[in-house]
């Protein structure tokens, strides 16, 4: 409404007449605003999740916890979309805040909506969009498959880069054997033919002790990075206060952590994609820790591509079925 008075009021220039129709109609503006209810983007998203349409599709311990959030003036990171593109809804977006390009990377860990979102802040649609969805390790968000961003954009350029620069041909292709294991429908990547060890298979009932050994005999080989990766933080933690009594100098990798040590780290898989190493340890690599599953498949084959070099897969209980055969 305060825009559509902008635009008619330059039809007069720069008139007296011009002044005092601008007076009025702010005058008459503000008191037509005041029968408008204040409504914030947050309080209306509010409104919104408790609504009846809601209620029939989501949990309703999820509902609870929203709306208890939202009292609190305190969101969740995946709330933000929603509350983003009411916020835009209710307010409009200037020619100014938009962006004139944007590159998204971890695209796989993308929801449509949230892309949509980002294509309403964006010029001309101009979108750089990078993924790799064997690592789509959230079951909770994002993709399975590039089609689902075709809602959002009617006409896009899609490219398939297969080649992995990272791991060398052996670790590429036993990671590559994980996601066939798990009947993922994706592309697998395809190695540059840097040769190197092969991936070693380690059954023992004492992981910590094979584990320590490995790491000094990797020290002693002049190796830079080694992550040894857990599956998750409290046994991550576990394995750091052992490898710490044993006299070795060892970094925790944390969810909080914004500062990367070097050396010897201790990392739970889900916070390892992005990370590389010289060598890399995995361990608990059995039927316990991952099952089956596209999901655990996705997470072993994000532990397995951190290495640049060397990897090492530990098991003190039956294999993994996602390796089992593989050498």
């Amino acid at each position: 409404m305060k825009r559509w008075i902008e635009i008619e009021l330059k039809k007069f220039g720069e008139t007296n007449e011009k002044k005092l129709l601008k007076k009025e109609a702010t005058k008459r503006l503000n008191a037509y605003m005041k029968f408008w209810p204040k409504m914030s983007a947050l309080s209306l998203y509010s409104s919104i999740v408790k609504s009846k349409e809601i209620l029939e599709v989501l949990p309703e311990e999820l509902v609870k916890e929203t709306e208890k959030s939202c009292r609190k003036k305190e969101v969740y990171v995946e709330d933000l979309p929603a509350l983003i593109y009411i916020h835009h809804r209710i307010t409009g977006i200037e020619i100014g805040q938009k962006f004139h390009h944007v590159v998204i990377d971890e695209a796989q860990d993308f929801s449509p909506f949230q892309v949509y979102v980002l294509k309403e802040i964006t010029l001309g649609n101009s979108f750089t969009i990078l993924g790799d969805l064997s690592q789509a390790i959230y079951d909770y968000q994002g993709i399975e498959d590039w089609n689902a961003f075709k809602e959002v954009f009617q006409e896009t350029g899609y490219y398939e880069l297969t080649r992995s620069y990272r791991s060398t041909k052996e670790i590429i292709e036993f990671a590559n054997e994980i996601i066939k294991n798990a009947e993922i429908p994706v592309g697998l990547a395809t190695p540059v033919f840097r040769s190197g060890e092969d991936v070693k298979v380690i059954h023992a009932e004492n992981q910590f002790t094979e584990i320590v050994k490995t790491v000094k005999h990797l020290q002693n080989a002049d190796v830079k990075t080694i992550a040894v990766i857990g599956r998750t933080e409290d046994e991550c933690r576990d394995i750091y206060v052992k490898l710490t009594n044993a006299g070795l100098t060892v970094n925790v990798i944390e969810a909080n952590q914004s500062k990367y040590e070097g050396g010897i780290s201790v990392v739970p898989v889900y916070l390892a994609k992005g990370l590389e190493f010289d060598a890399v340890l995995l361990i608990d690599v059995d039927e316990e820790h991952y099952k089956n599953t596209k999901h655990d498949a996705k997470l072993l084959y994000v532990g397995c591509t951190r290495s640049l070099h060397d990897l090492w897969i530990f098991h003190s209980g039956e294999a993994s079925p996602l390796i089992k055969g593989l050498k």
